[in-house]
């Protein structure tokens, strides 16, 4: 075990170039596990936002609405209840319907999408539109740009024209009771929300649904997903947030993509750097290492003992990264980082990223596999690393060696 106790030496003997090394891997460690937990947590409130605000954890269709869009297209609410019933692990489920119409003032009149919903349950978390006081049946809540071009304020009366069952073209009396700014175009441009009962009674669509977005308290949506259809009957199909939300999904991917590609430029910079330290603590013992060759210490232990070098600062400074990543993590999970002010110097009131309002305060979460993963590659590359030196040295005669 001579070249273990000759690599243990050597780590000791340049302190400063080790705690370089150490530095370099250990801040790796923090930074790749302390972002990679912050994009997770915020992903996962991306996706807690965007199933209240969207169609849940899972939401079941009508399977020629979820192609189509159009209002004929429904499903009946006793239908599928049952097969929610079958699900041990619902937290809640919303009922909802969907219909397109154009909202008149005295001045003029614009295409609106209605979301029907039932607005004293959902008042309760729904992002858009949490905290609103509902007063009537006949409450609506409209996005700011529709109210202003209408020249509407909350309290005003608003009718609007939409299609009923039967083919003919109806009016419904509303009162606008909240104006909202949102900062999603398509909300705040041409959407409102109203009772349910209301707006389906009105058009004759009497339970009547569109979709049915079901929340989870625990478990994965696929399985949820599996278990729905096998009670469900066509046309009704149920279907996870990945499907029903694919502008969502597909922002997570892609902001995670370059998450990713970040990361391994920012290893591609350390292993390089870990490369070249490793490469000068070896260049500066090139005499050392013939002697060691000559009195007969083979290749295969000089490459253990740097080869070990590696290993231990790797290890140690990886396990320290990890230890201190864990400590800042425990307060940004609690206290998160405040965006607030990056908002209002970006002139905004709030932010969205594949159509969901992100929260101003970013909290962390603790993704263990993650977490460990870029750790494991870290110690990965600092074996590596050394390998490099340790077949240069091996390439050289002893005489070579010695003249250095």
């Amino acid at each position: 075990m001579i070249w273990f106790k000759l690599a243990w030496r050597n780590i000791w003997r340049n302190r400063l170039r080790s705690a370089i090394q150490f530095t370099i891997i250990a801040g790796s460690v923090f930074t790749g596990v302390v972002f990679h937990n912050l994009a997770v947590g915020n992903y996962r409130n991306m996706i807690r936002q965007g199933t209240r605000m969207g169609s849940g954890d899972v939401a079941i269709y009508n399977e020629k609405w979820f192609r189509m869009r159009r209002t004929g297209f429904t499903l009946d609410e006793k239908d599928v209840l049952p097969a929610i019933r079958k699900l041990n692990n619902v937290d809640r489920f919303f009922l909802r319907f969907y219909v397109s119409g154009y909202a008149r003032s005295m001045e003029k009149s614009l295409p609106v999408n209605i979301v029907a919903m039932q607005l004293e349950k959902e008042v309760e978390d729904h992002p858009l539109i949490k905290g609103t006081k509902i007063r009537s049946r006949r409450d609506i809540i409209l996005g700011e740009k529709v109210a202003r071009r209408l020249n509407l304020g909350e309290g005003k009366r608003l009718v609007v024209m939409a299609g009923t069952a039967d083919g003919q073209l109806t009016g419904i009396l509303f009162r606008i009771r909240r104006v909202i700014r949102t900062g999603i175009e398509e909300v705040d441009c041409c959407t409102a929300f109203a009772d349910l009962d209301y707006v389906r009674d009105n058009l004759g669509y009497t339970g009547k649904v569109h979709e049915v977005a079901i929340l989870l308290e625990n478990g994965g949506p696929d399985e949820a997903k599996k278990t729905l259809n096998q009670f469900l009957k066509p046309p009704a199909r149920a279907y996870s947030w990945r499907e029903a939300m694919k502008e969502l999904a597909s922002a997570i991917a892609y902001d995670y993509m370059g998450l990713v590609m970040f990361m391994l430029f920012l290893y591609i910079v350390i292993s390089v750097g870990t490369v070249n330290v490793l490469f000068m603590s070896v260049m500066d013992r090139t005499r050392e290492f013939g002697m060691l060759r000559a009195v007969g210490m083979t290749p295969g232990q000089i490459s253990k003992m740097i080869l070990t070098e590696g290993i231990i600062l790797g290890t140690s400074a990886g396990i320290t990264g990890l230890l201190i990543a864990l400590i800042v993590n425990i307060y940004l999970s609690t206290h998160g980082i405040d965006i607030q002010a990056l908002m209002r110097l970006a002139g905004q009131e709030s932010v969205s990223y594949g159509g969901v309002i992100i929260e101003p305060i970013i909290r962390s979460t603790w993704e263990w596999k993650g977490s460990f993963g870029y750790t494991l590659f870290i110690i990965l590359l600092s074996l590596i690393a050394s390998w490099f030196p340790a077949r240069w040295i091996n390439s050289k005669d002893v005489a070579e060696l010695m003249r250095r």
